[in-house]
């Protein structure tokens, strides 16, 4: 590990994650450093990674198989046809 890693870590920290910065203060050196790397990597993708879905378009659907309920979950529904041909492909 490079002390570049460690510092482009511990300033990404520093900047993003102010309490868990001072905790990670508080670990040995030996673990202290690979925490400050590892947290910059992952916050690094987490950035991406919503910027991606920010920007992605979704394909239009007809008839969606999930909708999302009041609360942000996925709620699936079967239709009985959908339940019965999965039935009969079950049985064969």
């Amino acid at each position: 590990m490079r002390d570049t890693h460690v510092q482009a870590g511990k300033s990404i920290q520093q900047q993003t994650g102010k309490t868990f910065h001072l905790a990670t203060r508080l670990l040995p050196k030996q673990v202290r450093h690979p925490t400050y790397v590892l947290y910059g990597f992952f916050r690094v993708c987490d950035d991406v990674a919503d910027e991606e879905i920010e920007n992605f378009e979704f394909p239009e659907v007809s008839q969606p198989p999930c909708a999302t309920n009041s609360v942000g979950r996925n709620r699936c529904t079967v239709t009985a046809s959908q339940e019965s041909s999965t039935s009969q492909n079950i049985a064969s």
